[in-house]
């Protein structure tokens, strides 16, 4: 056998005495290239829990942006059982809970800025609603008139007429209109 790279005659050596080849690296120079294995294919798991993770997240926000509306649109209402006063506009209204000294379970609060109509749990005593009353009417200057409710009281404050409505132990709605005062409570949406 003669060497490729010199033409040396190697006879059955594995490393030319001339120039050094080896036939272990012409083997290896002619062996045919076996290519790499091919990279495992990547799961699609890892890509549906990227997309699982940011649904999540995304859900979250939302509820978390609609919680804060409703905080913000109704942070006037939180903790309405232990208020002193009902805010409307710029009245402050004291309320039962001010007058009474007893906080009463709220089961619905409807709300905006000139009217405030609270739903309570459980019934206030009979008692308890005329000390209301007569707070209002003594200390506050309501007066009382005829009305559809169990008790409608008003009170006219610089061009403004505030109302206060209790009906059946348990509603409790304030409100106001700009003028004088009207008998007619269908006027206020009553």
């Amino acid at each position: 056998m003669y060497c490729p790279n010199c033409g040396n005659d190697m006879k059955e050596d594995k490393f030319c005495t001339k120039c050094g080849y080896s036939t272990a690296s012409r083997n290896a120079v002619n062996q045919p290239v076996t290519p790499p294995a091919t990279p495992p294919k990547k799961s699609s798991k890892g890509g549906i829990t990227i997309i699982l993770i940011i649904v999540v997240l995304g859900i979250l926000a939302f509820v978390c942006g609609i919680i804060a509306i409703i905080f913000f649109t109704f942070k006037s209402v939180i903790g309405i059982e232990s208020k002193e006063f009902i805010e409307l506009d710029r009245f402050n209204i004291p309320s039962l809970y001010k007058v009474t000294g007893k906080k009463f379970n709220v089961c619905g609060v409807n709300y905006t800025d000139d009217d405030m109509s609270i739903t309570l749990c459980d019934q206030v005593s009979e008692e308890k609603v005329k000390e209301y009353v007569d707070y209002l009417i003594n200390k506050e200057g309501f007066t009382l008139f005829e009305g559809s409710y169990d008790y409608s009281l008003y009170k006219e404050d610089e061009g403004r007429v505030i109302y206060v409505f209790i009906g059946g132990n348990k509603m409790f709605r304030y409100t106001y209109n700009y003028g004088k005062f009207e008998q007619e409570e269908s006027s206020l949406g009553v």
